[in-house]
């Protein structure tokens, strides 16, 4: 797909391959503000032109991020009940891949529902999670181990199995930094899980592909070269019927960056493939819009009664 673009003047290297060489593919994010977004033309990774600083990033996630990415600063019961259902079936498709006595631990924990299912399925989980609000849910209602803290702060000793990254990858500022602290934080053979959402495929209205909380967007072959090039294997890609990448990696040596030759093109192809009209035209946009509607009634009904027989059980364990 050979469409005209305008090459970036940014001069910050591209955080998988190191190379300088951007060109331009939007100016504005899914609310029509103004965020320019760029793809690596060396390895296809597609980032923000300007790559938000630490301080910037600490101070977004810690009062901001919740409220302008979801629209609460506390969690809604819809949204617990939404939480508690994803972290049950990360569970089911994880079991067969851990042993009884192994320490999960979640980065970007949320309001704990993944913690709290792994903990329910007597392993000893953990986690952090950078938002204030969603945090201190996690822990008074949720009943679970987790520290309001960024990756940053844990010690980098092996003390985990299985780490989990689940939508949270796109919204850290440097991928590689943080895959390869999470490397040191594993045990011999632990296990990376990440789930993110796939470029690939048509995941949003064309208007709607980019926000200032993702920083980066990816495609397969990126993540995975990003991974392996950080000391994992795939182990296996996870199906699914969302437009997500699902990928469970397990920890080894550092081996060679390995850019597949398609990698570029196959982002490109999955930000301009439709415009507006096109994209909602197609018949799988009301498949999806249907199966979308279907999960979200799952959990808006009863919310508030479900929470509190969840609360139950709760207390009955502390």
């Amino acid at each position: 797909m050979n469409i005209p673009r305008a090459i970036s003047a940014r001069s910050v290297p591209c955080d998988l391959c190191a190379s300088n060489d951007f060109e331009i593919v939007s100016h504005l994010d899914r609310r029509q503000k103004p965020l320019t977004t760029v793809i690596c033309r060396t390895c296809g990774l597609v980032s923000h032109e300007d790559i938000p600083s630490d301080l910037e990033l600490a101070q977004y996630y810690a009062e901001e991020y919740r409220s302008d990415y979801h629209g609460e600063y506390t969690p809604s019961p819809h949204r617990v009940v939404r939480a508690q259902r994803v972290g049950q079936l990360l569970l089911q498709d994880l079991l067969d891949d851990l042993n009884p006595d192994d320490h999960v631990f979640e980065i970007g924990a949320g309001i704990g529902g993944t913690v709290r299912a792994f903990q329910d399925a007597g392993f000893t989980a953990s986690g952090i999670e950078p938002g204030k609000g969603f945090c201190d849910y996690a822990r008074r209602k949720m009943g679970v181990d987790i520290q309001q803290q960024s990756l940053a702060d844990v010690e980098p000793t092996p003390s985990y199995d299985l780490a989990l990254l689940v939508h949270v990858i796109e919204h850290l500022r440097s991928p590689r930094q943080a895959i390869r602290h999470i490397r040191s934080i594993l045990r011999r053979g632990g296990l990376l899980y990440v789930e993110c959402p796939d470029l690939a495929q048509t995941h949003a209205a064309p208007n709607r592909l980019f926000h200032y909380a993702h920083i980066y967007n990816f495609v397969p072959s990126s993540l995975q070269a990003l991974c392996e090039s950080c000391g994992f294997r795939l182990v296996r890609s996870i199906k699914t019927k969302a437009k997500v990448i699902r990928h469970l990696y397990q920890a080894i040596d550092d081996t060679p960056l390995n850019i597949r030759d398609d990698a570029y093109q196959s982002a490109i192809i999955g930000i301009f493939r439709y415009n507006a009209l096109t994209y909602h035209l197609r018949g799988q946009y009301f498949t999806d819009r249907f199966r979308r509607a279907t999960e979200l009634l799952a959990t808006r009904m009863f919310p508030r009664w479900r929470l509190q027989v969840a609360a139950q059980v709760v207390a009955e364990r502390l």
